[in-house]
């Protein structure tokens, strides 16, 4: 490992900061990731300490190895179930030896601690994990968690619970992050790029990502993004292990499905006051692209909400031109002054409605609850009748709530980081509203144990992974069914040595199941049928040595009666580094003390238990949101009030025209113009882009309709100007190609425009 100097730091309490440094190493092969974290963490003090820090991972990950190097020694943690594995960590404290405890608090939360770190000592705590790296459009996304914001609690989450997820946050915590990342793919790569953070890149045999700083500053998650030749392709891979027993990875990479007219959407927006910054500006964004992308007609509404809900209108509207006007004034007072995340309530009240068959919600939030797996429940007792699709949107997003509601009602979840372009991923999102539910299948042709035990509505183009594992022969084929159309896997075991994560995959897959409620053998009693979840969680977690909510790593350094400790070791909550609330920025001094959680004087789990929360609790570093300013601010900032949709159209052109935007602003400018019938009207952006050309368009106004020889110019503009981008646009296009189409005249060819004048 390399090592990385960081200055001597301490906690906004004055004390040194036991946490000096943070390296990664991975190997990213195609879709699978095997990653090591290393912390380093040093006592700077003059007595003994116990150095807790919370820290986030991949909602996904397997995690299946916890180690700690003590100057030459390596000690290898065992797995326990979670109780038993805290005694053992708790009695070797007692006892004056060193002890490392790595718990599972929610799938992407864990807690590391390191008990007895004695005066000058410095001690490494190595944990590994394999995931499933997820795919956005044809790149696959690989992302590293690096902070964990403030969760808005409701009444309904435990003191307990709240407790374990409350970290002190300061940006007095200057320690940083090292990144290695080794990229293997039989494909050749074609595009490598991080929308988080600047990355040096080295290829040769294999490519090489490294971070371009000394370190990097862990207050946003770091986005990989990889694009390979020949796009995603089916896969099968099948191992099998010493025992005889086969475990099969299945990418299914369905084509050809068919589409439906989306009878209703409804949008829920995420107002509260984790939203401040850049992540209500880019979900406003989002949003008002989103319903623009909508067709005549389709019944529509806009739900915001925080502490409090409420709704554009009582029930869905067709939308127009009438019904856009409004949704965009709305959309656009819309600012993060809503308090706390009350998510629950309005959730339950829009899938609780009467509906269309075929009626899709769409949600844009940050995640940042504590309750989610109440969230995650409502979702999946709806699966079948409602999806949610959701958006997680800005630099520190709960991917546990995202992905896990979008999972549990059968949708798709995209995530939209600082500095992203959104237009081709709202494009995807609606070509997925599309897609008609069905029930979805895989025939295995013998007796096996699939994970997940229930399958998502398969998505045109888009690669669906399955898990299973089996005795007996391989060979054989899976055929995957979604109505009346299948696709085939072979079933052949290649030969891949133990250290394949595709065992480790499956079985976290079908402890997430467990975890979730799905795939339990039904019973005649609940209480019966959660034990024998809790059973199988444990036994699974210990046969593959996996982290799992239920089973914890421990490992104790036995001293000698000379080294070991006499005196109790004081308690240093490692402060994580509040998230960025804009790109290139940190949270200011004044919001990080106003988030602050108060130092503890003793050690978690030892603390007296704390009363029932009180409606709308929240854990204490949460609070700050709800005495956020109007219009989101944290206190101190200004406020900012609401314009019409007019003035703002208005002050968007200008500024397009004064300050020479960038491409994508421009084409997002560009694509705002477009009326809910698909035609583009006149204005002064129009103008101004096409410049020298207008005089051209406006002599054509004599002969032809002005919103046809405009929506005509723009479709060539979108082609001339952004070609390589046709994602982004495209859906804009069709709506303005079946307008002109409308109109029941031949196509109007417009090429007396000089393109080239028009500039790139």
């Amino acid at each position: 490992m390399k090592d990385v100097v960081y200055c001597s730091m301490t906690s906004m309490q004055g004390e040194p900061v036991a946490l000096r440094g943070v390296q990664v190493d991975g190997v990213l092969e195609e879709r699978m990731a095997h990653i090591t974290l290393r912390q380093r963490f040093a006592n700077l003090e003059s007595k003994p300490i116990e150095a807790v820090y919370l820290f986030p991972l991949d909602e996904g990950a397997a995690v299946c190895a916890f180690s700690a190097r003590i100057g030459e020694r390596v000690l290898e943690a065992k797995l326990e179930e979670r109780e038993a594995a805290f005694a053992l960590y708790d009695d070797a404290m007692a006892e004056g030896h060193a002890a490392f405890l790595l718990e599972q608090e929610r799938p992407n939360i864990f807690t590391a601690s390191l008990g007895n770190i004695l005066p000058g000592q410095e001690i490494f705590l190595e944990v590994s994990y394999v995931s499933l790296l997820p795919v956005e459009g044809d790149a696959v996304r690989f992302v590293l968690p690096t902070t964990i914001a403030p969760r808005y609690a409701p009444a309904s989450v435990a003191s307990e619970d709240l407790a374990r997820l409350d970290a002190p946050l300061s940006d007095a915590a200057s320690y940083g992050l090292s990144l290695c990342l080794e990229l293997r793919s039989t494909q050749r790569l074609t595009e490598l790029s991080s929308p988080s953070h600047a990355i040096q890149v080295e290829r040769g045999e294999s490519t090489m990502v490294r971070n371009s700083e000394a370190s990097l500053l862990m207050d946003r998650d770091f986005v990989l993004l990889m694009a390979f030749e020949g796009g995603l392709q089916p896969s099968a891979r099948v191992v099998c292990d010493e025992l005889g027993m086969h475990y099969a990875a299945l990418s299914f990479v369905p084509r050809g499905l068919p589409a439906m007219p989306v009878q209703e959407v409804v949008f829920l927006l995420d107002c509260s006051g984790s939203m401040y910054g850049d992540s209500i500006a880019q979900a406003r964004r989002a949003l008002a692209l989103c319903v623009r992308t909508l067709e005549e007609g389709t019944r529509f509404n806009v739900y915001k909400f925080g502490n409090t809900y409420s709704s554009l209108w009582p029930s869905s509207k067709a939308f127009g031109q009438a019904s856009l006007d409004e949704a965009s004034a709305f959309i656009e007072a819309c600012n993060a002054d809503l308090g706390g995340t009350e998510i629950l309530a309005p959730l339950r009240a829009i899938v609780s409605e009467n509906s269309s068959q075929h009626r899709v919600v769409l949600l844009l939030t940050d995640g940042q609850v504590a309750n989610e797996d109440e969230v995650i429940a409502l979702c999946a007792e709806h699966r079948g009748r409602q999806r949610v699709f959701a958006f997680g949107i800005g630099a520190g997003v709960s991917e546990h709530l995202v992905r896990g509601v979008a999972r549990a009602s059968g949708a798709v979840a995209e995530f939209i980081h600082p500095g992203e372009r959104i237009e081709a991923k709202v494009l995807r999102m609606f070509r997925r509203l599309a897609t008609p539910w069905v029930e979805t299948r895989v025939d295995w042709n013998m007796r096996v144990e699939q994970a997940p035990a229930e399958l998502p509505t398969v998505y045109d183009g888009e690669p669906l992974t399955i898990f299973a594992r089996w005795e007996g022969a391989s060979g054989g084929e899976a055929v995957l069914l979604a109505g009346e159309q299948s696709w085939r896997l072979p079933l052949m075991a290649q030969g891949e040595s133990a250290s394949s994560p595709v065992a480790l995959l499956w079985a976290r897959q079908r402890i997430r199941d467990l975890e979730e409620g799905k795939g339990l053998r039904r019973g005649s009693a609940q209480r019966a049928a959660v034990d024998r979840a809790r059973q199988e969680i444990i036994a699974i977690s210990k046969a593959f040595d996996l982290l799992s909510s239920f089973t914890s790593f421990v490992g104790v350094e036995r001293r000698d009666a000379a080294s070991a400790s006499t005196e109790a070791a004081q308690l240093r909550r490692v402060p994580l580094h509040p998230v960025a609330r804009s790109l290139g920025e940190g949270s200011s001094g004044l919001r990080s003390q106003a988030m602050a959680a108060p130092p503890m004087a003793s050690r978690p789990r030892r603390m007296a238990a704390a009363p029932a929360p009180a409606p709308m609790a929240m854990a204490p570093a949460a609070r700050a949101f709800s005495m956020a300013a109007p219009g989101g601010a944290p206190p101190g900032a200004p406020a900012s009030a609401p314009r019409s949709r007019s003035a703002e159209a208005s002050a968007v052109a200008k500024q397009m025209v004064a300050r020479r935007p960038s491409s994508q602003d421009l084409l997002y400018a560009i694509l705002m113009l477009q009326q809910a019938d698909g035609r583009f009207g006149s204005g002064e952006l129009l103008r101004e882009l096409f410049a020298g050309q207008w005089a051209k368009l406006e002599a054509l106004f004599e002969t032809f309709d002005e919103a046809r020889v405009l929506t005509a110019a723009v479709l060539q503009l979108l082609e001339h100007k952004w070609g390589a981008s046709r994602d982004e646009w495209e859906a804009a296009a069709l709506k303005a190609q079946r307008y002109l189409e409308r109109q029941g005249a031949a196509p109007l060819e417009l090429t007396m425009l000089d393109w080239s004048a028009l500039g790139d």
